[in-house]
Protein backbone atom coordinates (compact mmCIF):
# COMPACT_ATOMS: atom_id res chain seq x y z
CA UNK A 1 0.00 0.00 0.00
CA UNK A 2 3.16 2.53 0.73
CA UNK A 3 4.26 1.91 -2.68
CA UNK A 4 1.26 3.05 -3.87
CA UNK A 5 1.07 5.89 -2.37
CA UNK A 6 4.70 6.76 -3.56
CA UNK A 7 2.97 6.42 -7.22
CA UNK A 8 0.28 9.27 -6.67
CA UNK A 9 2.56 11.52 -4.65
CA UNK A 10 5.37 11.17 -7.53
CA UNK A 11 3.05 11.84 -10.56
CA UNK A 12 1.91 14.75 -8.58
CA UNK A 13 5.22 15.99 -8.33
CA UNK A 14 6.78 15.79 -11.84
CA UNK A 15 3.98 16.79 -14.09
CA UNK A 16 3.75 15.84 -17.20
CA UNK A 17 5.70 18.63 -19.59
CA UNK A 18 2.62 19.56 -22.08
CA UNK A 19 0.71 20.48 -18.84
CA UNK A 20 0.59 24.06 -17.14
CA UNK A 21 1.40 24.30 -13.75
CA UNK A 22 1.87 27.26 -10.89
CA UNK A 23 4.53 28.69 -9.11
CA UNK A 24 4.05 28.69 -5.53
CA UNK A 25 5.36 31.28 -3.13
CA UNK A 26 4.46 32.02 0.16
CA UNK A 27 0.81 30.82 0.54
CA UNK A 28 -1.53 31.30 3.21
CA UNK A 29 -1.26 28.43 5.83
CA UNK A 30 2.40 27.63 4.67
CA UNK A 31 4.25 26.89 7.99
CA UNK A 32 7.60 28.69 7.25
CA UNK A 33 9.42 31.12 4.89
CA UNK A 34 12.76 30.91 2.93
CA UNK A 35 14.81 33.31 1.89
CA UNK A 36 18.63 34.01 1.44
CA UNK A 37 20.64 36.68 3.48
CA UNK A 38 24.24 38.06 2.21
CA UNK A 39 26.26 40.45 3.73
CA UNK A 40 24.60 43.54 1.46
CA UNK A 41 21.41 42.47 2.22
CA UNK A 42 22.23 42.42 6.31
CA UNK A 43 23.54 45.45 5.80
CA UNK A 44 20.41 47.27 3.51
CA UNK A 45 18.28 45.75 6.62
CA UNK A 46 20.64 47.07 9.69
CA UNK A 47 20.06 50.40 7.81
CA UNK A 48 16.14 49.74 7.34
CA UNK A 49 13.47 50.94 10.10
CA UNK A 50 12.17 47.78 11.48
CA UNK A 51 8.49 48.23 10.27
CA UNK A 52 10.11 48.36 6.45
CA UNK A 53 12.58 45.28 6.63
CA UNK A 54 11.28 43.07 3.72
CA UNK A 55 12.53 39.60 2.65
CA UNK A 56 12.39 37.88 -0.41
CA UNK A 57 11.35 34.71 -1.36
CA UNK A 58 13.62 32.10 -2.13
CA UNK A 59 12.80 28.56 -3.36
CA UNK A 60 16.17 27.61 -2.73
CA UNK A 61 16.51 25.53 -5.36
CA UNK A 62 13.86 23.19 -4.14
CA UNK A 63 11.71 23.31 -7.81
CA UNK A 64 12.13 24.17 -11.44
CA UNK A 65 9.99 27.13 -12.26
CA UNK A 66 6.96 26.93 -15.09
CA UNK A 67 5.86 28.83 -17.26
CA UNK A 68 2.40 29.58 -16.19
CA UNK A 69 2.00 32.10 -13.76
CA UNK A 70 2.33 32.59 -9.86
CA UNK A 71 0.75 31.94 -6.54
CA UNK A 72 1.29 33.67 -3.64
CA UNK A 73 3.77 36.45 -1.99
CA UNK A 74 6.86 37.21 -2.87
CA UNK A 75 7.85 39.70 -0.02
CA UNK A 76 7.37 39.46 3.56
CA UNK A 77 7.55 41.62 6.31
CA UNK A 78 8.11 40.33 9.81
CA UNK A 79 6.05 42.69 12.70
CA UNK A 80 7.77 40.91 15.43
CA UNK A 81 11.86 41.51 13.98
CA UNK A 82 13.08 43.92 16.38
CA UNK A 83 17.12 45.70 16.33
CA UNK A 84 18.06 42.62 18.33
CA UNK A 85 16.47 39.76 15.87
CA UNK A 86 18.59 41.65 12.87
CA UNK A 87 21.61 42.57 14.96
CA UNK A 88 21.38 38.39 15.59
CA UNK A 89 20.87 37.28 11.85
CA UNK A 90 23.70 39.39 11.17
CA UNK A 91 25.71 36.95 14.71
CA UNK A 92 24.50 33.64 13.08
CA UNK A 93 25.53 34.62 9.35
CA UNK A 94 29.14 35.57 10.89
CA UNK A 95 29.50 32.31 12.65
CA UNK A 96 28.70 30.24 9.54
CA UNK A 97 30.91 32.46 7.50
CA UNK A 98 33.59 31.49 9.55
CA UNK A 99 33.73 27.70 8.18
CA UNK A 100 31.72 28.22 4.78
CA UNK A 101 33.55 31.42 3.56
CA UNK A 102 32.02 33.53 1.04
CA UNK A 103 31.83 32.49 -2.26
CA UNK A 104 32.18 36.18 -4.76
CA UNK A 105 31.64 36.81 -8.74
CA UNK A 106 33.27 39.96 -10.28
CA UNK A 107 30.29 41.60 -12.46
CA UNK A 108 30.92 44.40 -15.03
CA UNK A 109 28.50 46.79 -16.10
CA UNK A 110 28.72 50.01 -17.64
CA UNK A 111 32.27 50.33 -16.84
CA UNK A 112 31.84 49.37 -13.15
CA UNK A 113 32.64 46.01 -11.30
CA UNK A 114 29.96 44.84 -8.91
CA UNK A 115 31.13 41.79 -6.62
CA UNK A 116 28.18 39.42 -5.88
CA UNK A 117 27.82 37.11 -3.38
CA UNK A 118 26.90 33.76 -5.11
CA UNK A 119 26.57 31.51 -1.92
CA UNK A 120 23.99 33.17 0.25
CA UNK A 121 23.20 32.00 3.73
CA UNK A 122 19.87 30.12 3.52
CA UNK A 123 17.59 31.18 6.14
CA UNK A 124 13.76 29.48 7.31
CA UNK A 125 11.12 31.80 9.23
CA UNK A 126 8.88 29.84 11.43
CA UNK A 127 6.37 30.87 14.21
CA UNK A 128 8.54 31.01 17.51
CA UNK A 129 5.91 28.04 18.77
CA UNK A 130 7.42 25.79 16.12
CA UNK A 131 8.75 22.41 17.17
CA UNK A 132 12.52 22.06 16.19
CA UNK A 133 13.72 19.46 16.72
CA UNK A 134 10.47 17.33 16.07
CA UNK A 135 8.82 19.00 13.11
CA UNK A 136 10.96 18.22 9.79
CA UNK A 137 12.99 21.58 8.27
CA UNK A 138 11.40 22.87 4.55
CA UNK A 139 7.76 21.26 4.86
CA UNK A 140 5.05 23.53 4.03
CA UNK A 141 2.34 21.47 6.38
CA UNK A 142 -0.31 23.59 4.20
CA UNK A 143 -3.74 21.63 4.55
CA UNK A 144 -5.43 24.86 2.21
CA UNK A 145 -2.25 25.01 0.01
CA UNK A 146 -5.14 23.76 -2.92
CA UNK A 147 -7.79 26.13 -1.99
CA UNK A 148 -5.28 29.30 -1.60
CA UNK A 149 -3.69 28.12 -4.97
CA UNK A 150 -6.70 28.26 -6.70
CA UNK A 151 -7.52 31.81 -5.47
CA UNK A 152 -4.93 33.14 -7.79
CA UNK A 153 -6.48 31.96 -10.60
CA UNK A 154 -5.52 28.58 -11.57
CA UNK A 155 -7.09 25.55 -12.99
CA UNK A 156 -7.20 22.51 -10.22
CA UNK A 157 -6.42 19.94 -12.89
CA UNK A 158 -3.00 22.43 -13.15
CA UNK A 159 -1.64 22.72 -9.95
CA UNK A 160 1.29 21.37 -8.43
CA UNK A 161 2.60 21.25 -4.85
CA UNK A 162 5.68 23.06 -5.33
CA UNK A 163 7.79 21.37 -2.95
CA UNK A 164 11.15 22.71 -1.76
CA UNK A 165 11.98 18.76 -1.25
CA UNK A 166 11.90 16.62 -4.09
CA UNK A 167 11.42 13.35 -2.29
CA UNK A 168 8.19 11.49 -2.42
CA UNK A 169 8.88 10.92 1.45
CA UNK A 170 8.77 14.77 2.30
CA UNK A 171 5.49 15.23 0.07
CA UNK A 172 3.85 12.48 2.25
CA UNK A 173 5.07 13.83 5.65
CA UNK A 174 3.60 17.05 5.12
CA UNK A 175 0.24 16.13 3.93
CA UNK A 176 -0.04 14.08 6.69
CA UNK A 177 1.65 16.03 9.27
CA UNK A 178 -0.10 19.62 8.39
CA UNK A 179 -3.00 19.26 10.71
CA UNK A 180 -0.28 19.36 13.40
CA UNK A 181 1.66 22.69 12.63
CA UNK A 182 0.09 25.71 12.28
CA UNK A 183 0.82 28.22 9.41
CA UNK A 184 2.37 31.71 9.49
CA UNK A 185 -0.48 34.42 10.30
CA UNK A 186 -0.73 37.40 7.69
CA UNK A 187 -2.09 40.69 8.55
CA UNK A 188 -5.66 40.55 7.70
CA UNK A 189 -4.72 43.74 5.38
CA UNK A 190 -2.77 42.04 2.61
CA UNK A 191 -3.04 42.52 -0.76
CA UNK A 192 -5.77 40.44 -2.51
CA UNK A 193 -4.72 37.33 -5.08
CA UNK A 194 -4.32 38.38 -8.43
CA UNK A 195 -5.16 36.12 -11.06
CA UNK A 196 -1.54 34.38 -12.47
CA UNK A 197 0.78 36.53 -10.71
CA UNK A 198 2.81 37.16 -8.00
CA UNK A 199 1.91 39.37 -5.23
CA UNK A 200 4.87 41.82 -4.56
CA UNK A 201 3.48 43.93 -1.92
CA UNK A 202 4.93 42.50 1.19
CA UNK A 203 2.50 40.46 3.60
CA UNK A 204 2.93 41.26 7.30
CA UNK A 205 3.53 38.40 9.14
CA UNK A 206 2.05 38.98 12.34
CA UNK A 207 3.26 35.97 14.76
CA UNK A 208 6.45 35.98 16.86
CA UNK A 209 9.18 34.49 15.03
CA UNK A 210 12.35 32.76 14.79
CA UNK A 211 14.57 32.09 11.89
CA UNK A 212 16.19 28.59 11.23
CA UNK A 213 19.69 29.86 9.81
CA UNK A 214 20.74 26.34 7.72
CA UNK A 215 24.22 27.99 6.10
CA UNK A 216 24.06 26.01 2.52
CA UNK A 217 22.82 23.20 2.98
CA UNK A 218 20.34 21.83 0.44
CA UNK A 219 17.04 20.54 2.60
CA UNK A 220 16.64 17.45 1.19
CA UNK A 221 20.11 16.87 2.91
CA UNK A 222 18.61 17.40 6.33
CA UNK A 223 15.52 15.84 5.95
CA UNK A 224 17.57 12.82 5.25
CA UNK A 225 19.81 13.07 7.58
CA UNK A 226 20.17 9.75 8.74
CA UNK A 227 24.08 10.22 8.47
CA UNK A 228 26.50 12.83 8.58
CA UNK A 229 27.03 15.98 10.53
CA UNK A 230 25.42 19.16 10.26
CA UNK A 231 25.35 22.50 12.06
CA UNK A 232 22.55 25.24 12.33
CA UNK A 233 21.61 28.22 14.24
CA UNK A 234 17.81 29.15 15.85
CA UNK A 235 18.04 32.62 15.77
CA UNK A 236 15.46 35.19 17.51
CA UNK A 237 15.40 38.31 19.28
CA UNK A 238 16.95 36.48 22.48
CA UNK A 239 19.73 35.40 21.06
CA UNK A 240 21.34 32.69 19.00
CA UNK A 241 21.41 28.95 19.76
CA UNK A 242 24.00 26.45 17.79
CA UNK A 243 22.55 23.56 17.22
CA UNK A 244 24.63 20.38 15.98
CA UNK A 245 23.17 16.69 14.20
CA UNK A 246 25.86 14.17 15.24
CA UNK A 247 24.49 11.66 12.74
CA UNK A 248 21.44 10.64 15.75
CA UNK A 249 19.93 13.89 17.13
CA UNK A 250 19.95 17.03 17.00
CA UNK A 251 21.64 19.38 20.26
CA UNK A 252 23.99 21.82 21.55
CA UNK A 253 27.62 21.32 20.41
CA UNK A 254 30.05 18.79 22.38
CA UNK A 255 32.98 21.17 23.28
CA UNK A 256 35.19 17.10 22.29
CA UNK A 257 34.05 17.40 19.08
CA UNK A 258 36.52 18.29 16.28
CA UNK A 259 33.32 20.22 14.10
Amino acid sequence: MRGCIYIVIGLLMFPAAAASANNNLLLPGDAFFPTVLTQQKLTQLAATKPEDRTFEYSSLGGYEMAFCGYAGYANVRFRQLDQAFTANLQTAYDSVRSWQPREIREEKAEGKTKLVETNGVRVLFYRSDFPFPGGKLGLRYNESWVAEALRFGHQRDHLRLCCLINHPEAVMQSWRDADQFAGLTFDPTRAAPKPGQSIAEPVVVTDDIKAIVIASYELKELFQSDQGFFRLYVVDSEGVKELHFDGQRWGAPDPESPF
